[in-house]
């Protein structure tokens, strides 16, 4: 946020840092470096340290990949609501799920894993503001709190509006283009298109799923989600006050598709939108999740200056703008009276 960065006072961006109600501890990547590869990203391991893999039981022995999810606290996970179902779909037991944390390659459980159960699957009931909408959203209640580690870390909510100008990160297991499921996690960066743009590329794909409470997002240049990427994340940067944390705006949810039931590379992804059933949420957990609350501070503070700048230039008898020491009082100079 330059605007923030050159007009916050020195000491109020001093104490924000060093203040543990500002500071962010979710969306974090704690071990950092990057390896581009063609169509996307070649993932480390830690490198989304949020991401989980839902497995479905099917039988005491045999479990089975099915979908993704972001971790959001120590006790649950978010997906999507086609992830909890079964091919005939019926919710099926929270028992039947397992879901695996600090994973990179999904095939191997290493030391950075942790494998939870679910307590409670619950879901958005359609009715009241969420009535006629998709409602492609889960929360499973796992049965034991998660340990946080360099490989396990819980993503912000996003609570801010997108548009055409930001640009996410989507991760999973899903299908490559040769059909076959990836053993490595990969991710690949998809900009947010309009409604408007989404429905002209296909009509018949998107005109039935697209509401109010869904995001389209992706490429038509042969990268895109598929089959096992369900569930996961549409994840976006921000920067500002010089930390930088990763927030959760989307979950995956359809892909265009071919006939034979094989995804298309040239198509987009739509995605649930979080800022839409952050009410939800927050009401089913009855927890207090970290959003971009800090971002807001900073976005109206610069619009402030630009009305404050906007009516110095056209009152000629003002002679200068109020400075920030004016509407700032570090928490250092405060005294009690």
């Amino acid at each position: 946020m330059a605007c923030a960065e050159k007009y916050f006072d020195a000491s109020l961006l001093s104490w924000l840092h060093r203040n543990s109600s500002f500071a962010k501890s979710c969306g974090l990547q704690k071990i950092k470096t990057r390896e581009l590869i063609t169509s996307g990203y070649n993932t480390y391991p830690g490198q989304f340290p949020w991401h989980v893999a839902l497995f479905h039981k099917k039988s005491r022995t045999v479990t089975e990949y099915a979908c993704g999810g972001s971790l959001i606290s120590r006790s649950y996970v978010l997906t999507a609501a086609h992830c909890t179902k079964s091919e005939d779909n019926y919710v099926i037991n929270p028992r039947r799920l397992i879901v695996s944390m600090g994973s990179h390659n999904r095939r191997l459980a290493g030391p950075n894993v942790q494998q939870h159960s679910v307590y409670e699957i619950h879901s958005v009931t359609s009715e009241g503001e969420w009535a006629g909408l998709r409602n492609d959203i889960a929360l499973l209640e796992l049965t034991s709190s998660v340990g946080y580690s360099d490989y396990i870390q819980p993503i912000c909510l996003n609570s801010l509006e997108v548009s055409g100008r930001d640009s996410g990160m989507v991760v999973g297991w899903g299908r490559t283009e040769d059909g076959d499921l990836p053993e490595m996690l990969k991710a690949a960066s998809m900009p947010i298109i309009s409604h408007i743009d989404c429905l002209a590329s296909d009509r018949d794909v998107y005109g039935g799923v697209l509401d109010s409470g869904m995001i389209c997002a992706g490429h038509q240049n042969g990268t895109s989600v598929c089959n096992g990427d369900s569930g996961g994340g549409l994840v976006i940067q921000r920067c500002t006050l010089g930390a930088c944390y990763w927030s959760l705006v989307g979950i995956v949810s359809i892909a265009a598709g071919n006939f034979d039931g094989s995804c298309r590379s040239d198509g987009y992804g739509a995605f649930t939108n979080v800022k839409t059933y952050l009410p939800w949420i927050k009401q089913t957990t009855v927890q207090i999740f970290e959003d971009d609350s800090l971002l807001h501070i900073a976005v109206d503070y610069c619009r402030f200056r630009s009305f404050v700048s906007l009516f110095v230039s056209s009152n000629p008898a003002t002679t200068q703008s109020p400075r920030m020491s004016t509407l700032w009082t570090s928490p250092e100079s405060q005294v009690d009276a």
